[in-house]
């Protein structure tokens, strides 16, 4: 189950804070918003959000309540979404080779299959460090 962070209710400390209450009440994850107080919903007026290094401050916070590496934040939900665009039920690009190649649905989703092993297993868990190696060269990663 998923709960509301908020915008962590307040201050860096009460991020922290408010993810160790969400966990400790058995929470799998939280949601934590970037709006300015008092918070207005998209279609109103007067909305706003908080500045980017408070949020990126807020989102290390929770983060680090787990020593979750950001890096990893942010490589593990990329190599979902390619997953996503490459099986069925979703897989655009599945649709976009059959387009082209006229080919039968279940020939592609064969051919496709080698590389969700590939990202997966391959990437995070058997060589981990060539999901890395980009952001490492960037100077990110621990």
């Amino acid at each position: 189950m998923f709960g509301d962070g908020d915008t962590g209710f307040g201050n860096i400390t009460n991020t922290v804070r408010t993810v160790r209450e969400l966990e400790a009440a058995g929470l799998a994850g939280m949601f934590v918003e970037d709006h300015l107080f008092p918070e207005r919903c998209g279609h109103m007026t007067g909305k706003a959000v908080v500045p980017v290094e408070e949020m990126v401050a807020r989102l290390k916070a929770a983060l680090g309540t787990f020593d979750i590496d950001p890096v990893w934040y942010g490589i593990l939900p990329m190599i979902n979404l390619e997953m996503a665009l490459i099986t069925p039920p979703i897989g655009v690009n599945l649709f976009v080779i059959r387009g082209i190649a006229k080919a039968p649905m279940s020939e592609i989703v064969r051919g496709a299959l080698p590389y969700v092993f590939l990202m997966l297993p391959g990437l995070v868990v058997l060589f981990p460090e060539l999901a890395l190696w980009l952001p490492s060269t960037m100077g990110y990663g621990r």
